[in-house]
Parts: structure tokens; sequence; C-alpha cells
């Protein structure tokens, strides 16, 4: 993987970091994702996925594979009790 969770941001001439919108919306999903349960691993499969582009096919189709099979671990967890 060429990138980790998150382009590297924009720097200021004073070199400080920017976000824009849409990086803090995805700094969030990756937030909502971990607080789930979901391993980093995963996370940045996600990312790439992502990066990949809402176009490609296999695209739609592993991040659905990869959503429902994270749904299901979070409906195991729930039911044993959270352990």
């Amino acid at each position: 993987m060429s990138e980790g969770l998150f382009p590297p941001p924009q720097r200021s001439a004073g070199g400080r970091r920017g976000f824009s919108a849409d990086d803090l919306a995805w700094i969030g999903i990756c937030q909502r994702l971990r607080a789930s349960g979901m391993p980093l691993p995963d996370i940045a499969r996600y990312a790439e996925l992502v990066r990949a582009g809402a176009g490609n096919e296999s695209y739609a189709r592993l991040r659905k594979a990869d959503a429902s099979k994270h749904t299901s671990a979070v409906k195991r967890h729930d039911a044993d009790g959270g352990r």
C-alpha cells in the first residue's frame, strides 16, 4: 500500500497541517470503523478500496463483502455480550 489510512495533509507556508472537509469526514469514518471493532488492517484495506474509485466494479463488490463481514462480526460480538 503506497499510502496509509490518510493522504498527506496540505501544509501552509509555515508548515501547519490543514485539513479539508473531506479529510475530516474520512477521519470520522475511520474513527467509527475503529470504534466498531474493525481491525486496522481491515480499515487500511477499506481505504485502498475507496482510493480505487467507485467506477471500479471489483471495488463495489469488495466493499460490500467487507462491510457484510464486519457487520456479522459486530453482531456476533454483541450477541456474546461484548466479549
